[in-house]
């Protein structure tokens, strides 16, 4: 019964949280972008949607030992960096990803907040869920009219009281 329900209430739970989720982007680029000067001081640099990210440079002593060792040396830098998310009051809707910049002796860190209802195979085929969901719900509407099955249904229900 609940797998029914779920299909029943997927395309508005997703359409809210569509909209809730371009919220936040809209409000995270609008920020990041207005305060590109603030950003940038910090060696940071801000992309064309918004997402903000800069490099961490390791040290030789830390480049020799373990990809964990590197990582846990790429997060206490981004301690320092995370400031510039703290003053915009983003830090606690962007997570940062690392990824290694191969043979530079460097993370690559990007801020970015999670989105997944921002997916493009995501919106088109909630788009065409949406549709069949909403022709069907036309049909069993029209079904009603043409059989005058709504007045049945109420003479039914009075004849009860």
């Amino acid at each position: 019964m609940n797998i029914v329900l779920g299909w029943l209430k997927k395309p508005f739970t997703y359409w809210l949280g569509f909209f809730r989720e371009f919220a936040l982007w809209y409000n995270f680029q609008r920020i990041t972008k207005g305060n590109k000067k603030t950003i940038e001081e910090q060696n940071l640099r801000v992309d064309w949607i918004g997402r903000v990210y800069g490099v961490v440079n390791i040290p030789d002593e830390v480049l020799g030992a373990a990809e964990e060792i590197q990582q846990a040396y790429v997060l206490k830098q981004l301690g320092q960096i995370g400031g510039v998310m703290e003053k915009l009051k983003l830090s606690n809707v962007v997570y940062p990803q690392l990824s290694e910049i191969q043979g530079a002796g460097a993370y690559l860190v990007v801020f970015w907040p999670v989105l997944d209802n921002l997916n493009g195979w995501n919106i088109l085929g909630m788009v065409i869920y949406t549709a069949i969901y909403s022709f069907l719900f036309y049909l069993l509407f029209r079904v009603f009219v043409v059989f005058n099955l709504f007045q049945k249904l109420f003479e039914a229900v009075s004849g009860i009281l």
